[in-house]
C-alpha cells in the first residue's frame, strides 16, 4: 500500500504543469532628438514582423517606453513625433524572458 501511494505521489509530481514559465520578454529604451534631448509624448509603434500585430505605447516625462510582455518574436519599432522624421529599428529580436533595449533618435524633418 506505501509503495502504491508513493508511486502515485511521484506520478502526480512529474505530471504537474510548470506554473510560471510563458514564452514572453519585454521591450524598453529611451527616445532622444539629435542634440540628445529627449523626447517627451512620442508614439511608440511595437509591430510583429511574422504577424502584422502592434501595440503602441507612448514616451514619458524622461523619454522612455516600455512594452512590458512582448511575445517572442522579431519585431519593428518606430517612434513618430510631430516635427520629427519618423526613426525605425528593424529586425528587433525578442527571446523568452530577455529585456530587449532598443533606443531610438529623431532628427528633426516634417
Amino acid at each position: 500500500m506505501n509503495r502504491f501511494l508513493l508511486a502515485v505521489a511521484l506520478l502526480l509530481c512529474l505530471l504537474t504543469p510548470a506554473f510560471g514559465q510563458f514564452e514572453a520578454g519585454s521591450v524598453l529604451g529611451t527616445v532622444r532628438d539629435a542634440n540628445g534631448g529627449v523626447v517627451t509624448g512620442a508614439k511608440i509603434t511595437l509591430t510583429n514582423t511574422a504577424t502584422g500585430i502592434t501595440a503602441t505605447a507612448t514616451t514619458d516625462s524622461n523619454g522612455n517606453y516600455e512594452f512590458p510582455t512582448v511575445t517572442i518574436g522579431v519585431y519593428t519599432i518606430s517612434a513618430e513625433q510631430p516635427g520629427f522624421s519618423r526613426a525605425v529599428a528593424n529586425n528587433v529580436a525578442v527571446n523568452v524572458s530577455s529585456r530587449q533595449r532598443v533606443d531610438l533618435q529623431l532628427a528633426v524633418g516634417q
